[in-house]
């Protein structure tokens, strides 16, 4: 197949080929988002709706609080655990949707409190979306101060990364609105929140993006409303990588 071709250079661009999932394809986009929570009150399960249907070929990512949890939506669509960040916070996503799911449902069992669910919908052209990077950071009294609320750093790896942060009054006993989106170093764009104004008790959890044109260390940040309450921050990295390609191009690679 290879016939005249140098085993050297095969082998470097087979080398050449492994490395390139360093880069990013296609650039996301993010669609809509939606929210919702339960609060004190024990509940089998907590669910949201999009103000649209996923459009065919979009993919979504989703946070979900609860202890024993399963995740669907409406078209059964099957969805497995992403990344844990704690027993009971977990991530999903699912791409390249194409039966216009709107409603998505958290599960669980035994019924508990302070269920929540984040569903972002983005468009990932050019292939599966990835995850790259998660890490979360727990706060006594952060403060009210700007960005002072942070989920600590991570550095994607590739260019135009799509940056999900979400944070939480794990005091639990405030009203919503809690947070507003970070600002500095990176200007965050608020997607949505749980938590009913003037309502205490209920879980308070706001998400944000950022879409990150180069690769660079980066946190998601929030400023707080409360200077004696306690937060958990949450990042995490996202990334689209196209079909695998034929290996028939590697002797090609290198002249």
């Amino acid at each position: 197949m290879f016939r005249g071709v140098p085993m050297t250079r095969l082998l470097l661009g087979f080398v050449l080929a492994l490395l390139m999932p360093s880069q990013g394809w296609g650039a996301i986009t993010h669609i809509q988002s939606k929210a919702n929570s339960t609060g004190t009150t024990s509940a089998a399960s907590v669910a949201v709706t999009l103000d649209a249907v996923v459009t065919s070929g979009n993919a979504v990512l989703i946070f979900a609080n609860g202890d024993n949890q399963t995740l669907t939506d409406d078209k059964g669509n099957a969805y497995s655990v992403t990344a844990s960040y704690s027993v009971n916070e977990k991530l999903y996503h699912l791409s390249n949707i194409t039966n216009a799911p709107i409603t998505f449902t958290l599960s669980v069992s035994p019924n508990d409190t302070f269920l929540g669910i984040v569903v972002h919908e983005i468009n990932a052209p050019g292939g599966p979306v990835v995850l790259l990077q998660q890490v979360k950071n727990a706060q006594t009294a952060p403060g009210t101060g700007a960005d002072a609320v942070t989920s600590t750093a991570i550095t994607p790896g590739v260019d135009g990364a799509y940056i999900f942060g979400l944070a939480v009054d794990s005091s639990n006993t405030r009203t919503a609105p809690q947070f507003t989106a970070g600002t500095s170093p990176n200007a965050f764009t608020k997607a949505a929140e749980t938590g009913t104004a003037g309502v205490p008790g209920e879980l308070c959890l706001e998400s944000e993006y950022f879409v990150q044109t180069t690769n660079a260390s980066i946190a998601a940040t929030f400023t707080f409303a409360h200077a004696t309450d306690n937060t958990i921050a949450f990042v995490s990295a996202w990334t689209v990588r196209p079909p695998v390609q034929s290996m028939g191009w590697l002797p090609m690679v290198l002249p």
